[in-house]
């Protein structure tokens, strides 16, 4: 949802995007997204070691014209901005989450110093944006840029016949951490005891 809503968003503003995609075996939901919104993709499969997939990620980089290089959640791309770094091109990475992984690439591609520093990291919280300045040192840039998402223009009132029930959907992963599902849980409970005609539905995967 966030990368497609940007992409659509930056290529109505001019700015050009283009999306290298590793895969695993298929390609997924996200390729047809990006390719409904007008952004070009490219998708290669999955090969077993890093290095090899940096090796074609920059054979790839090398025939292709950007301005910036954003390795969004991929280890082998962020490896790959270490060489477009040195090639004059400012690299930017994204801390989507404080999972352990952020933890590790803080310490690997944001930490001053390293052979790794990214140009520039962009936080889509206030609490990971202080993870980031802990680390950032004159070479990386920190940015605190929220998540966001269109708001429908409509009435949600005006979606549904009054003799249907109001219904409120959770879609995301089952858990406490980060999502505070029991929060969640409580709040549903809540509002189908007090607002008649309303129904609450979970839908996820998790601990």
């Amino acid at each position: 949802t966030w990368i497609g809503e940007l992409l659509q968003a930056l290529c109505q503003q001019g700015i050009d995007c283009h999306v290298d995609m590793l895969v695993w075996d298929e390609h997924g939901p996200l390729t047809a997204c990006l390719r409904e919104r007008g952004v070009s993709v490219c998708c290669t499969k999955v090969l077993q070691f890093t290095e090899d997939n940096v090796e074609v990620l920059l054979a790839r980089l090398s025939e292709q014209h950007f301005d910036v290089f954003v390795p969004n959640n991929c280890v082998p791309a962020l490896f790959a901005a270490a060489a477009v770094r040195a090639a004059g091109f400012p690299t930017v990475g994204v801390l989507h989450s404080d999972d352990a992984f952020y933890h590790g690439m803080l310490d690997v591609f944001v930490k001053p110093g390293g052979a790794f520093a990214l140009s520039a990291v962009v936080a889509v919280s206030q609490s990971l944006m202080k993870d980031a300045v802990g680390y950032v040192g004159s070479e990386t840039k920190a940015v605190w840029i929220p998540y966001g998402v269109r708001i429908p223009e409509y009435s949600v009132s005006r979606c549904r016949r009054p003799e249907e029930p109001f219904i409120v959907l959770y879609a995301g992963r089952i858990s406490q951490h980060q999502k505070r599902i029991l929060e969640v849980a409580a709040a549903m409970r809540d509002i189908v005891q007090q607002i008649a005609g309303t129904r609450c539905l979970l839908a996820g995967d998790g601990p």
